[in-house]
């Protein structure tokens, strides 16, 4: 019987360590504040942050530790709001953003916890678009062929757990220089905060 007891015991500890590392999949959305850095900003030019929807999915692997690799494909509205003599517009760059992030956490996703991420992201231009004032063919203009189709950035945040829910607010830089304009030789580099809302499967 110890042993029928010790066998049982040993199989259960393994199902129970392989259904740890066993990842975690999720749905999140929220809300973008982003802006554009130019490296040659003048007085003469305003810039105002843009609202826009940032959302997706995430994977959490392992699941349950405190230690953890969370990889995610986020639909992300980036860009910014310009104004200059009078003038106005927004540069509306969309990206499919992949963060590949380190999650340290404070306890078990089972219950309430703190967390914080941080790691690498890259960015692939879904579209690129300037609006109002700044389009030269009317009110929308298509200005993909002058934004680079890959940023890569930096990405670095906090957030809570609460059961099955997770919350984060999160800054990513911008590491590239996005300015594919031939004719225009500064740089341009996005900045993006953004918060989400989250739930695991």
């Amino acid at each position: 019987m110890r042993v029928y007891a010790m066998v049982l015991c040993l199989v259960l500890g393994a199902s129970t360590a392989a259904m740890a590392q066993e990842p975690v999949f999720g749905v999140k959305g929220g809300v973008n504040f982003a802006n554009l850095n130019f490296d040659l900003e003048t007085d003469e030019i305003k810039m105002d942050r843009r609202t826009g929807f940032v959302g997706g999915l995430f994977m959490i692997w392992p699941g349950n530790s405190r230690a953890a690799l969370q990889v995610e494909a986020l639909f992300s509205q980036k860009g910014s709001k310009l104004s200059e003599d009078g003038f106005s517009g927004k540069l509306k760059i969309d990206y499919l953003d992949v963060p590949v992030l380190v999650r340290l956490s404070s306890g078990s996703p089972n219950r309430t916890s703190f967390h914080v991420i941080g790691g690498p992201s890259v960015g692939f231009k879904l579209r690129a678009r300037a609006t109002d004032d700044l389009a030269e063919d009317g009110s929308s203009e298509d200005i993909s062929d002058d934004v680079k189709s890959i940023d890569f950035g930096l990405v670095a945040g906090v957030g809570v757990d609460m059961g099955r829910i997770t919350v984060d607010a999160r800054q990513a830089w911008g590491l590239s220089n996005i300015n594919d304009d031939p004719e225009d030789d500064e740089k341009v580099k996005t900045r993006t905060f953004s918060v989400m809302l989250g739930i695991r499967f």
